[in-house]
């Protein structure tokens, strides 16, 4: 997975920035995930993602998107994906209303 630094000066002060650079086909689903969650999930998060994208993504896609927004290894997600993905959603309602908030009814359409 590339990593690039983005260098920047605000008010007298230097910043380092890492980023992360997103496949395209990943793009839109890290946008929806990133405006509903953040640049950081927790693990109740993490279990609800499954949950909720496990259907509409291969497992290694699903397990890239997720190496973006938890410090876990893909070989560590690709594990929790055999062990979350089939979890009742109503523990994860939280989770299927900030994905709706951010486009999920739409990101469901266009996969399809």
């Amino acid at each position: 997975m590339p990593w690039f630094m983005i260098h920047s000066h605000i008010s007298g002060y230097n910043i380092m920035i890492m980023k992360k650079e997103v496949p395209k086909n990943l793009i839109s689903t890290y946008d929806m995930v990133f405006n509903g969650f953040g640049e950081r999930i927790s693990q109740h998060e993490y279990e609800g993602l499954i949950v909720f994208l496990y259907d509409e993504m291969s497992d290694e896609n699903l397990s890239k998107l997720l190496s973006y927004f938890i410090d876990k290894e893909q070989v560590v997600i690709n594990n929790d994906i055999a062990r979350y993905y089939n979890k009742d959603k109503e523990i994860y309602r939280d989770v299927s209303i900030k994905l709706e908030k951010n486009g999920y009814i739409a990101w469901l359409d266009d996969e399809t």
